[in-house]
């Protein structure tokens, strides 16, 4: 035959149910009288039951200003206690009654439950100090990494801000470009966040140092390209910048006769020549399979004139193109690639005003951005 256990509510043993004699035993099924008068241990206040522990009834006092509090005070949860039931079998009744022991066991009991819960609190607001501490800490190291980075995009900044000036204004080839951006590292990334319980900051200053490290790694890319291109493609900057010294006619217009008309065609003068110096009458152009004669058209009917004799060469008029037409339509790969590299890591650094291109596309610089993150991660240091 199964043994029989009793259920005793706790709440009923520590005089919590409403009688008309409070201090008489109840029956309990089986026909065992529940023992009376069972004490309380001491510090528990009856007929209140458990009390909560001092603080668990007290909502934490959290100040708004600072910037870990992301959670207010209004909303932080609050414990609710459980209600607790011991089963005791028979057998245990039954020894307790030869030994009088029933009530300590049942003492005992409550009183591991209260103070294991007390234990836990405890435990719980100790590690929240500590990681509060580490995250406290871990801001100031952030800060500090930040400053460094910030020196050395200043730096870059600097350098890229002298080569425009030489390529656009001088138009020379800054010789030592390239050396000086490889002497510049940007090494601040997601990895420099690892370990610095950045969780426990406001979500706008996560999100902030987010695109901080976002900014830096792209900016770093930005001056690994410049440099290689500086460093392998100087024939081709300076062949640009002695174009854009003395301007050259490279191209001209063809002009023939089509079925619905005139048509023209873009052609390659093979030997170009100053737009500043003496244009020539005659002119060479790239044809299929061989260069063909041509003669710079002046005035008169601009297509092919047939020769005199079926042996003689028909004359084929060119106009030449103006340089800066030919650049604005037909740019130069490696001046596209030059001017958007420089532009790119210049407005990284420095952002957009708003309505920069017509619309509103105001963006804030990785410069500013770190330079905000720090005043902001030593206010966190300095509060007490």
């Amino acid at each position: 035959m199964a043994e029989k256990k009793v259920k005793i509510d706790l709440k009923s043993r520590l005089g919590r149910a409403s009688s008309n004699n409070p201090s008489a035993p109840t029956a309990t099924p089986g026909g065992i009288p529940a023992p009376t008068g069972i004490a309380p241990p001491p510090g528990i206040m009856t007929p209140g039951g458990i009390p909560a522990p001092p603080f668990a009834d007290k909502r934490p006092k959290v100040d708004k200003a600072d910037p870990f509090a992301a959670v207010s005070a209004d909303d932080a949860p609050r414990a609710r206690p459980a209600e607790i039931k011991l089963e005791i079998s028979e057998e245990m009744q039954a020894q307790s009654k030869k030994a009088g022991r029933t009530s300590a066991i049942i003492s005992g009991l409550i009183g591991a439950v209260v103070f294991g819960a007390l234990g836990f609190v405890w435990g719980g607001q100790r590690a929240g100090s500590v990681q509060n501490a580490i995250a406290v800490q871990g801001a100031q190291e952030i800060a500090t990494d930040i400053e460094k980075t910030n020196k050395d995009i200043k730096v870059l900044q600097e350098k890229i801000a002298a080569a425009n000036k030489a390529l656009f204004q001088d138009k020379k080839f800054p010789e030592a470009f390239a050396g000086e951006l490889k002497g510049i590292k940007l090494v601040f990334d997601a990895s420099s966040l690892a370990g610095k319980n950045t969780n426990k900051l406001k979500p706008q200053t996560q999100k902030a140092l987010i695109e901080y490290a976002s900014g830096v790694q792209d900016l770093e890319k930005r001056r690994d390209r410049l440099a290689r291109m500086f460093d392998n493609s100087k024939k081709d900057i300076l062949a640009l910048l002695e174009g854009a010294e003395k301007p050259r006619m490279s191209y001209g217009i063809f002009t023939g006769k089509g079925e619905k008309g005139p048509v023209a065609t873009f052609i390659k003068i093979k030997e170009p020549f100053e737009f500043a110096g003496t244009w020539p009458d005659k002119l060479k152009i790239k044809g299929v399979g061989e260069d063909i004669e041509a003669e710079r058209y002046k005035t008169g009917e601009p297509f092919v004139k047939p020769g005199k004799t079926e042996k003689d060469k028909p004359t084929v008029y060119v106009t030449p193109i103006e340089p800066d037409g030919i650049a604005r339509i037909f740019p130069n790969e490696i001046s596209k690639r030059v001017e958007t590299e420089l532009s790119g890591a210049t407005l990284l650094i420095a952002g957009t005003a708003s309505g920069t291109t017509g619309v509103d596309d105001e963006r804030t610089g990785v410069l500013k951005t770190g330079e905000d993150l720090v005043k902001e991660l030593r206010a966190i240091g300095a509060k007490k």
